[in-house]
């Protein structure tokens, strides 16, 4: 069996990558906590503030919701603009085959981290270090082929290495 795909990233892929893990840490807790925290101190202490501590009041609610999201989509659309070509990606019985412009690079199963499903993508990460983000929009109907596919051939190639080791 054999999956290729021919694609960039967009600005979008990489907001939602970042955004997921964000809120797939403790990180999470934290933006959680610290925006009712300051929910709570608005509540009660908004009235009898100042100026000055209104302002830092009301940004201290936004933080979380508002400022860091837009803060991670200014750094996706970045990260987007540095990629000028397209990737492609296949995967078959020997492993993932990358290929960028000149660049080709074969990652063997047996060598192969993880493939991790999210919701809006599946995130393969062939050697710890890299990460090739293939979104729902990427992948359309083979999503869950692919994972089942890549998720066999890790396991297979894993019980070869323990065997091996």
């Amino acid at each position: 069996m054999s999956y290729e795909y021919t694609f960039r990233n967009t600005a979008s892929d990489f907001f939602w990558f970042r955004l997921e893990n964000t809120y797939r840490s403790w990180m999470a807790v934290i933006n959680f906590v610290f925006t009712a925290a300051m929910i709570a101190l608005a509540i009660s202490r908004f009235s009898e503030t100042n100026l000055l501590g209104k302002v830092l009041i009301v940004i201290g609610i936004l933080v979380f919701p508002v400022i860091q999201p837009l803060a991670m989509g200014i750094a996706a659309a970045k990260e987007a603009k540095k990629i000028p070509v397209d990737t492609t990606i296949s995967f078959d019985d020997v492993g993932m085959h990358i290929r960028v412009k000149d660049h080709r690079q074969t990652i063997r199963w047996h060598d192969f981290h993880y493939v991790q499903k999210r919701p809006k993508m599946l995130l393969a990460v062939p050697d710890g270090q890299h990460a090739y983000l293939l979104t729902n929009r990427i992948l359309g109907q083979d999503r869950e082929s692919l994972y089942a596919f890549c998720e066999s051939r890790i396991e297979a190639h894993s019980v070869h290495r323990d065997q091996k080791g």
